[in-house]
């Protein structure tokens, strides 16, 4: 489907019901197929949701390299050129799933230049990037290295200049699942497409592009890197106040699982090369053996 680049708000409303499946391979399965930072002739459309509620029955991408409720993947531009999602609900319908290829969230497979993302709550999220290592021939390792994090910022850079450079093989080699967003790399200048530049582990409250966002209930999380929250958190990506919290209450609290089929598991991100300020996991102790 084509980028959305509008301006959605949901007063609160929710969209129930959610069903979605593609069964070819594609780049992104949504609501939205993605949410973009676009330029038409001589204007720059940023887009924003914000104040909607989503009810997910089943989205179900096999052969979709990225795939959440909200979108498959979020791309913002550079400068005050952003992507903003606000005050999203997600909630999954009982035995519902998200399903992609090589990155899921509830919220989104990806998102990445300049996005921001405030005050998301998801509850009883099940998500699978399903990508695993039998897929591999010849390949050493698929988690991300620092040379494979420059290598993928790079693509993803080349992709904010040209949204058609973006193809399932060039995004066709990781599996990454979160229960909010598979994998988050954020940055705000174009400089040198083949640089990552690491900051300093501290940043003001303004700098945390993604804050106040929380996971409850039962949390199902599959791939071959996985977090509670996120997958995977890039260099210059700054998260503050995230938490999943397991319900204590909850009749499904012993079917949650963080599960990583082949590399690193976490209880809210499974891989960071990021600042994190404020974040906790809370669940009980048959949940932590299961």
């Amino acid at each position: 489907g084509k980028a959305f680049a509008g301006k959605l708000y949901g007063n609160g409303f929710t969209i129930s019901g959610i069903a979605l499946s593609k069964n070819e391979e594609a780049v992104g399965l949504g609501v939205f197929s993605s949410i973009e930072v676009i330029d038409i002739g001589n204007q720059t459309k940023s887009p924003l949701i914000a104040n909607v509620n989503l009810s997910i029955a089943n989205i179900k991408g096999g052969s979709v390299a990225t795939v959440g409720g909200l979108a498959g993947y979020i791309k913002g531009g550079y400068d005050t050129d952003r992507a903003t999602i606000v005050n999203v609900a997600i909630d999954f319908e009982e035995e519902s799933q998200i399903l992609a290829y090589n990155y899921a969230g509830s919220l989104s497979g990806m998102a990445f230049g300049n996005v921001v993302i405030r005050n998301i709550k998801v509850e009883n999220a099940n998500v699978n990037a399903q990508r695993s290592e039998k897929d591999d021939v010849g390949s050493s390792s698929n988690y991300i290295s620092n040379a494979d994090l420059t290598t993928l910022r790079g693509y993803l850079r080349d992709v904010s200049y040209n949204t058609s450079l973006i193809s399932p093989d060039r995004l066709g080699k990781y599996s990454f699942a979160g229960g909010i967003i598979g994998l988050v790399d954020i940055y705000t200048q174009r400089g040198d497409k083949d640089t990552v530049v690491v900051y300093e582990n501290s940043a003001t409250e303004e700098e945390y592009q993604l804050t106040n966002i929380k996971t409850t209930g039962s949390v199902n999380v599959m791939g071959e890197n996985v977090g509670g929250a996120f997958g995977f958190i890039g260099a210059s990506t700054n998260l503050s106040d995230i938490g999943v919290v397991i319900d204590l209450s909850s009749d499904d609290v012993g079917a949650s699982k963080i599960f990583s089929t082949r590399y690193y598991a976490g209880g809210v991100v499974g891989q960071s090369f990021g600042v994190l300020n404020r974040i906790y996991s809370v669940h009980d102790d048959a949940t932590q053996d299961t």
